[in-house]
């Protein structure tokens, strides 16, 4: 199960919400037009990068992929390839986790009304995302086997067996 409360916590937040936690608070209407847009897309960038790892890629790998490889070591489910449904999930997972921490470390460091989410950090945060990726590799390599893994579910589908472990997984609340 994954447990990262400071992560969780900016899931509903807005960026306003996190300024308003900082002892330099400064009213909103000091802050420009202009600096106000450059904010909400800041706060986009992390935000729509938080929402697809905690709402896609936990949910895969936790309600999914976590428990047939569970089954699996019981002996269930041995007809199923793991790596041939999910790929690069895990280094997937650990590229856009890393990403969100580095965003969230600069937002929460960088909160003054003058240097929220200053441009030289997140331009720090997208090198390291670079590396991490190494250039955008892993997003590329869970692209090209999305195709080949939806043709193998399909397959996969006309077993009762997989058919009865993918209901289950879909009951999860998460």
């Amino acid at each position: 199960e994954f447990q990262d409360n400071c992560l969780l916590s900016f899931k509903e937040l807005h960026w306003t919400d996190v300024l308003n936690r900082c002892a330099d608070k400064h009213s909103e209407d000091e802050i420009s037009k202009e600096e106000r847009k450059r904010r909400e897309a800041v706060w986009e960038l992390f935000t729509s990068e938080l929402v697809f790892f905690l709402d896609h890629l936990m949910v895969l790998k936790h309600c999914f992929m976590e428990p047939l490889k569970n089954l699996q070591v019981d002996g269930h489910l041995m007809f199923v390839e793991p790596l041939d449904i999910f790929g690069n999930l895990d280094e997937l997972c650990y590229v856009s986790y890393t990403f969100c921490r580095d965003l969230a470390t600069i937002l929460i460091t960088d909160k003054s009304s003058t240097e929220f989410g200053n441009t030289e950090a997140l331009l720090n945060a997208l090198i390291r995302w670079t590396e991490l990726s190494k250039e955008g590799e892993v997003f590329h390599n869970y692209c090209l086997n999305y195709d080949c893994a939806v043709t193998y579910l399909e397959i996969l589908r006309k077993y009762e067996q997989f058919q009865e472990f993918e209901k289950w997984c879909e009951n999860d609340s998460r």
